[in-house]
């Protein structure tokens, strides 16, 4: 099997306001103090040498965000193909579930993406929910039903890119480290992030004990290996063939052993559960 190109995951992140300062993605620092943040052209804010070292990228590790009560946000999500980051999934059906209704038999919100893949759903900024999309739209029959789990505080997140596989693809992936796919079976993907919604490398990704005969699969320069430091491009693992159920997943750090989160997620025989681990702890 040749190489299997894999696009960003999360191609998003939340510029965050620090003093005088904005730390953009990677921490990188914009000055924001009124006219110098002006270069001799005029209006473009001036982008100091990055990345800013003195911010810890795991410093949210442990701590609870302040609980926002009755806000509410509106996730603003792409439906895309996981492994060329450019095939948009127009006229998919999305269910919002919340993480109680497992089969999602009361779905909370509906909604339909649009040409660009994008969808909406406006929820309660400490939502406890799942996006449901159970049918491939037309001329994407190869597609497979997903689960996404929104991330906890996702009034950080603009929006979350919400990458999609075919069976083949999936197939091909497998049989790059040997193994075949169980349709009786579930398959799960999970991202570890750090505070700034980056997705590193060196995180290790564990599901509970007994629920696959596979271990975990890492990616590097676009293959499927083993790794036991965890995370290589992209913050991206893959496990296959999971016993559907509710199942947990834990996520830590391979340099000092620490648990960045553990969650119970939900897996289905023949389908994607896609499940972003955050530092944030829930409210």
């Amino acid at each position: 099997m040749g190489m299997i190109a894999f696009g960003r995951l999360l191609g998003f992140c939340a510029p965050a306001l620090v003093g005088a300062v904005i730390v953009a993605c990677g921490g990188t620092v914009i000055v924001a103090d009124g006219d110098k943040n002006k270069d001799a052209g005029g209006d473009e804010p001036v982008v100091e040498a990055g990345p800013d070292t003195s911010l810890d990228p795991w410093r949210c590790l442990g701590k609870q965000v302040p609980d926002p009560g009755t806000a509410r946000v509106t996730a603003h999500d792409r439906f895309y193909n996981l492994l060329d980051n450019s095939t948009n999934f127009a006229g998919l059906e999305l269910d919002l579930c919340s993480n109680t209704d497992v089969s999602c038999l009361t779905p909370l919100q509906h909604a339909v993406t649009g040409p660009d893949g994008y969808a909406d759903f406006k929820l309660a900024a400490n939502a406890n929910v799942y996006i449901n999309a159970p049918t491939p739209p037309p001329g994407t029959e190869d597609l497979l039903p997903s689960i996404f789990y929104q991330p906890y505080a996702p009034s950080q997140f603009g929006g979350v890119p919400r990458g999609m596989m075919e069976l083949n693809a999936l197939k091909s992936l497998a049989g790059i480290r040997g193994q075949e796919i169980d349709p009786n079976k579930g398959y799960v993907i999970a991202v570890g992030i750090d505070c700034d919604m980056n997705s590193p490398s060196g995180i290790l990704i564990d599901v509970e004990s007994g629920k696959t005969a596979y271990g975990t699969t890492y990616i590097q320069g676009g293959v499927p290996v083993a790794s036991e430091t965890g995370t290589i491009d992209f913050g991206i693992a893959i496990i296959l063939d999971v016993t559907p159920g509710m199942v947990g997943i834990t996520s830590s750090l391979f340099s000092d052993k620490r648990v960045t989160q553990t969650k119970q997620i939900i897996v289905k025989a023949g389908v994607l559960t896609v499940v972003l681990l955050s530092p944030i702890l829930p409210y």
